[in-house]
């Protein structure tokens, strides 16, 4: 993913407030991908440490709305409210950057209610991480051979797999996924090891965006492939007649 806009079109700028675990993440992603990045925290040590990562970093308080204001928030076209351990700070915060005007606000929630303030002042979009987190533990429970899973629209996803057993030593052709189970592979990620000179295992990753359709699959090779999220779990689990001589 980039945030990179196509020519002509002006790049889009974030700012991430609070950076926690959470907000950290969020924003060095951002900054990582080209993007121009905000980061706020009221500690001067969290703000001194991220600074490389993004295009700002600055130390204040997001519940002055002067400070705000003097620092451009009025300018960003997103801005994400990190804060976790304070439900008044987040709702304060989300409060003033609708007042500067900012398009698009992403808050932090911590509880149901938590989001239900969020969305009533001005919040765009609720994210709540530790009901996404549960649902992640779920799912890797309930599916152990779904990796990362990336939503592309309601009840549609991109996701990493683990072929099942009976997978290994088939040619994508012969899986036929697409007729049999609705999923489209679209690209093969390959492991290799070898032994170097010194005797050290070496392990190699290549991502093959465009996977021969005859190769036999091998035991370390993630299929990564698009459905719904239904058609990718039976996908995960399926089993394959025996092959026919």
């Amino acid at each position: 993913w980039s945030a990179e806009s196509p020519a002509g079109e002006k790049a889009m700028n974030f700012a991430v407030i609070g950076l926690g675990t959470f907000g950290r993440a969020v924003a060095e992603a951002l900054g990582s991908a080209g993007a121009e990045v905000i980061g706020i925290d009221t500690s001067e040590d969290i703000v001194e440490s991220i600074k490389d990562d993004v295009s700002q970093a600055l130390r204040l308080d997001s519940t002055d709305e002067r400070a705000m204001r003097a620092a451009g928030l009025e300018e960003v076209d997103v801005a994400v409210v990190a804060h976790g351990e304070s439900i008044e700070v987040s709702i304060l915060t989300t409060v003033i950057l609708r007042r500067l005007g900012v398009p698009r606000i992403v808050a932090r929630s911590v509880s149901g209610l938590h989001a239900e303030i969020l969305g009533e002042v001005g919040a765009d979009q609720v994210v709540s991480v530790e009901r996404q987190q549960g649902r992640q533990l779920a799912e890797a429970l309930l599916h152990p051979a779904m990796g990362d899973r990336i939503p592309l629209g309601p009840e549609m996803s991109l996701a990493e797999i683990t072929p099942p057993a009976e997978f290994i030593g088939r040619s994508l052709r012969e899986l036929d996924s697409r007729r049999r189970y609705g999923v489209n592979i679209v690209a093969v990620r390959r492991r290799t090891e070898e032994i170097g000179e010194g005797g050290d295992l070496r392990t190699e990753e290549v991502v093959d965006n465009m996977p021969d359709p005859d190769q036999p699959l091998e035991r370390n090779d993630r299929l990564l492939a698009v459905g719904s999220d239904a058609a990718l779990e039976a996908f995960s689990e399926a089993r394959l007649p025996e092959k026919t001589s």
